[in-house]
């Protein structure tokens, strides 16, 4: 009851205090009912990313208030509640007092639990501070509404920032908050929406992000060198001959190829025969076959086809470099891949990303400084004993 009655009289403050305006930090005004200006504010950093960082959190009731007193600068700065009205340091430090004696949790012998969360919101460069108050307080609002929370800005370094103390005490079912990575990045993205809401260039992208990115351009790329290459045949053979080489059966005219991938394709038609000598095909040729159908698309009597033939890549010479186990892409956060850096006679450098890489060039005993040959789907190292493999589904 008294702590209703206390809050009623902090509401009735809050009605009589002076509106905040734009003049400054020192203004009294809840501006978050934000209407676009559709002005665009500069932001002149290095860096576009936002940073949300969880800085700690209070286990005891005195570090809490000494929390407080750092937040405001020994009562110096503006402090603000979740309802985006400034509020006084004794008042917040009452409230929040009451809220973490009702917190529950559950005590371990060896540490005493966190009942508040502490969390800094920035961005590289002096952010307008009305602009960067308003995002910090909508990404709050958004994401613990149901929690007491408190918020002060520090205005006098490089780069501005607000530092937060989210009660973990849920205000309706009495639940504590638990921000894990997932909700942190929420946060995250959230406070970078609400900045561009202002004109403010803001990004975010976490590092799962960043490799589901990187994961489904290789994906990607793979998947285009797949269709790419879905109707290449190399010619092993063909001729005329008896239907599956049967005596008993009629003649026919066959065409023996294989994919990329070292799987036989077969095929017997007597149309097969004016087809190859049209397009002048001979064997190890690389060509695309595909059927000649009438206006209703309906086969011929005799099938007809039409062969393309592809032209095969010049062999390319290289020299090994370096070759290993790596973060895909040397990225901090990539999936652990293989790489082999060649050097072409140019002197050019490039690298080849596969696992498929690693083994061959282990089980070749290769060292820096070996030749290597590609050429269509085959690498080939310059060894005693040359093998080759199937480069169709690698990364140049």
């Amino acid at each position: 009851m008294a702590r209703r009655q206390h809050e009623e009289y902090l509401d009735m403050r809050r009605a009589k205090s002076k509106k905040f305006g734009s003049t400054g930090i020192n203004s009294r005004k809840n501006n978050y009912n934000y209407v676009s200006s559709g002005k665009s504010y500069s932001n002149k950093s290095n860096s576009n990313h936002v940073v949300v960082k969880i800085t700690g959190g209070a286990k005891s009731i005195n570090a809490m208030l000494r929390n407080f007193d750092y937040d405001t600068r020994e009562n110096t700065l503006p402090l603000y509640d979740k309802n985006g009205f400034e509020i006084s340091l004794d008042d917040a430090k009452e409230l929040a007092i009451d809220d973490y004696q009702l917190t529950k949790v559950k005590k371990n012998k060896d540490t005493e639990p966190r009942r508040t969360y502490r969390l800094m919101f920035s961005m590289k460069g002096k952010l307008d501070q009305d602009i960067l108050k308003r995002a910090v307080y909508n990404t709050l609002s958004t994401h613990f509404n149901d929690h007491n929370f408190y918020y002060s800005l520090h205005p006098d370094t490089d780069n501005n920032h607000v530092h937060v103390t989210v009660m973990k005490k849920s205000l309706s079912n009495g639940k504590n908050l638990n921000i894990n990575k997932s909700l942190l990045n929420k946060v995250k993205s959230q406070f970078a929406i609400n900045l561009q809401l202002d004109g403010i260039n803001a990004t975010f992208s976490s590092a799962t992000d960043k490799q589901s990115d990187i994961e489904k351009g290789s994906a990607k790329l793979k998947r285009e060198n797949r269709r790419k290459d879905a109707n290449v045949y190399k010619i092993v053979d063909f001729g005329k001959a008896h239907f599956n080489f049967d005596e008993n059966q009629p003649f026919s005219y066959y065409l023996f190829m294989q994919t990329k991938n070292g799987k036989a394709k077969n095929m017997w038609n007597k149309g097969l025969e004016d087809a190859i000598k049209q397009a002048g095909a001979v064997i190890g040729d690389y060509i695309k076959i595909k059927e000649i159908k009438d206006e209703n698309n309906q086969s011929f009597k005799v099938k007809k086809w039409a062969i393309e033939k592809v032209e095969r890549l010049e062999a390319q010479e290289f020299i090994i470099n370096d070759f290993g186990l790596a973060n895909y892409q040397f990225q901090i956060n990539g999936k652990q891949s293989a790489f082999a850096k060649l050097i072409d006679s140019n002197g050019n450098e490039k690298t080849i990303w596969s696992k498929q890489i690693n083994r061959f060039l282990n089980d070749n005993k290769a060292e820096k400084g070996d030749k290597i040959i590609i050429q269509d789907d085959k690498f080939i190292i310059n060894k005693k004993h040359i093998k080759s493999i199937n480069l169709s589904q690698i990364e140049l």
